[in-house]
């Protein structure tokens, strides 16, 4: 241990304990670890419920999704389908048919999302939208779906295309959604045979086709999507939610390090009689000042050792035990806790970036 740290360690340690700048010292300590070791848990948390969403959107979504970059709908010919099918690790593909429709239930009138699938032999609705129009399976009551017609409106072709089924099941979901088969949403939507929407590519087992294979096959008027672009969304508001909790803590984190600059202030008022005698022993400025910072540092670093043990057990402990539940009905019975390497050094860095800074300028008036 150098001169520098056995100063400021016999300054940190061998205070008095009924004296103001010990109470601001360890107060500051105290800030620093419950801070740190919120940052650990929180990041965790968020990385757990991003690893259980990403979860069930892999199991959802398919593994890419072929989509017109120029219109609603495309005319997949038969030797693409072909081709497609004759990669290897496509396990299945199929086309859909979505889109908004306007559907009525009795005298409930609202708008929806439709998507025809090939495997669909009848008409199921989201759980959703079931209780926006108030339906119920043992209802008599047909789901009435309206589309605007295309091309010329006449007596007889009237405005808007119509189709009715009576729902035989109810999915679970938050999406306004009605399930059909693939040829009644054709249907509905004035398309040909083999217009959709997409094209889905499922890979189950085995090695997954190239993103760029696949879409240099298709060419430039289709494009492949992965399942992070199928759900760009919800992934960049992961993110922007994660970042913004992480910086809220890190201001608190922040506000608690002003009593690192109290502390440090208050000190050197205290010892100027010792910064005297070091002077008069020769020491310079500099090293008159790193005695100072090095305990900003010192007070800084204990409370972030501390934090991130804390943390860290309370994230094994959540891990291990499920110590802390979730209310309800809910997609898992506790609060899932993902810890990551890159969120555990961002959380060091940030810390210590402000001990530094505090301590820094604490002593610029040396």
């Amino acid at each position: 241990m150098g001169l520098v740290s056995k100063i400021a360690g016999r300054y940190l340690f061998a205070r008095k304990t009924n004296d103001v700048i010990t109470w601001i010292s360890r107060i500051s300590v105290v800030g620093i670890a419950i801070g740190s070791a919120a940052l650990i848990v929180v990041m965790s948390v968020f990385n757990g419920f991003t690893h259980l969403i990403e979860s069930n959107i892999d199991a959802s979504s398919p593994t890419y999704r072929i989509v017109p970059l120029n219109s609603k709908t495309y005319e997949f010919d038969d030797s693409l389908l072909s081709a497609i099918e004759d990669l290897e690790g496509v396990s299945l593909q199929q086309m859909v048919v979505e889109d908004m429709v306007a559907v009525r239930y009795g005298e409930t009138r609202d708008v929806v999302k439709i998507k025809g699938l090939p495997q669909a032999n009848s008409l199921s609705i989201s759980a959703s939208a079931a209780r926006k129009l108030g339906l119920r399976l043992n209802f008599l009551s047909p789901l009435e779906l309206y589309y605007p017609q295309s091309g010329r409106i006449s007596l007889s072709n009237p405005a808007l295309n119509h189709i009715k089924a009576r729902a035989t099941s109810i999915i679970a979901g938050d999406e306004d959604l009605v399930v059909l088969p693939i040829a009644q949403a054709r249907e509905l939507l004035s398309l040909e045979e083999n217009q959709a929407s997409a094209l889905e590519i499922y890979s189950y087992d085995g090695p997954q086709v190239s993103q760029k294979v696949l879409q240099d096959l298709v060419g430039e008027e289709l494009q492949v999507q992965n399942r992070y672009q199928q759900n760009s969304q919800i992934y960049k508001m992961m993110r922007y939610e994660k970042l913004a909790v992480y910086l809220i803590l890190f201001f608190i984190i922040l506000i608690v390090a002003v009593n690192i600059y109290a502390s440090l202030s208050m000190l050197i008022m205290e010892k100027q009689l010792d910064i005297s005698h070091l002077r008069a022993m020769g020491a310079s400025k500099v090293l008159v000042r790193k005695v100072f910072r090095r305990e900003g540092m010192l007070v800084c670093g204990i409370g972030l050792a501390v934090g991130m043990i804390v943390g860290l057990l309370l994230v094994y402990a959540q891990s291990r035990w499920g110590l802390v539940r979730l209310p309800g009905n809910s997609m898992t019975a506790v609060y899932p806790v993902h810890l990551k390497l890159s969120d555990l050094l961002l959380s060091v860095g940030g810390v210590a970036l402000i001990g530094g800074i505090i301590a820094n300028l604490s002593t610029k008036n040396i």
